[in-house]
């Protein structure tokens, strides 16, 4: 090895050592963040229990919920091939470490879950009303990518991509919120209401599901806030109406058209 190459591996075994964080956790257990990615392009992490069990605390298969590939999941032929090559061990809805012998082990393990939710593909809502998020996160990724002035020069796909993708909050309580898109400011979550062709009935149930996420959220967390994306509020009940407009901060209508683009990007996209 020479000078060059010997710095080199240096500079490489430094940055991934130092990417190594932990943090306490509720029960007594600790946060390990990694610096592998998962399908998010975000830090897989880790949890280490108070007996020292190894586990990732239900994120992997929530993702492959949030995918809406759980069904595809249980009934995948290679699934038990595949935790025995990864040495992970399925414990209810935890996915954790089989075996701590050596850091080999280890390493397999953390690939293990960090590739599993790459290996479905997320399935669409069968509801045709259901495409209304995926005009809004469309129109935003436009938006950011080609008028938000704050716009990254490279990588500005991934960027945008990152923001408009649906997201599981973590509570404290171990129930995670799901928002529609991913807010850079973690205190925020987006909740986008359609289903406007539906009936009345329907349509309430709709909004009280929905507003349930910011509801429960603000429990457990007082610098929450929630984003309400609508069509058109008018569309909707007085007392979806009026629901909406208490929960909401802000609350934006896609009938404003550029002026709604620009308000969902700068949510989404400042902190």
């Amino acid at each position: 090895m020479n000078e060059i190459q010997k710095s080199n591996f240096i500079l490489i075994r430094e940055a991934i050592c130092n990417s190594i964080s932990c943090s306490p956790v509720r029960y007594g257990a600790i946060k390990v963040v990694t610096p592998f990615l998962d399908w998010l392009g975000e830090s897989v992490s880790i949890y280490i229990t108070e007996d020292g069990n190894v586990t990732d605390g239900e994120r992997t298969l929530n993702q492959i919920k949030a995918l809406r590939a759980y069904d595809e999941f249980v009934e995948w032929p290679d699934r038990v091939d595949y935790f025995a090559d990864y040495n992970i061990n399925p414990i209810g809805n935890s996915l954790d470490i089989q075996y701590l012998d050596s850091p080999e082990d280890i390493l397999r393990y953390i690939q293990g879950v960090s590739r599993l939710p790459m290996l479905f593909e997320a399935n669409p809502k069968s509801d045709k009303e259901d495409r209304f998020p995926t005009i809004v996160r469309n129109a935003t990724m436009e938006y950011l990518m080609n008028e938000y002035p704050n716009r990254p020069s490279v990588d500005a796909f991934q960027w945008a991509n990152k923001l408009c993708r649906p997201y599981l909050i973590p509570t404290k309580t171990g129930i995670k919120i799901h928002s529609d898109m991913h807010p850079v400011n973690k205190n925020k979550n987006v909740q986008i209401i359609g289903m406007a062709n539906a009936t009345k009935s329907a349509k309430d149930a709709h909004v009280a599901s929905k507003l349930y996420n910011s509801l429960y959220w603000k429990k457990t967390n007082r610098m929450a806030t929630t984003i309400v994306v609508v069509s058109d509020i008018s569309i909707y009940s007085e007392d979806s109406q009026s629901a909406m407009q208490e929960e909401a901060n802000p609350l934006i209508q896609i009938k404003d058209g550029k002026i709604a683009q620009k308000m969902l990007a700068i949510e989404v996209a400042e902190a």
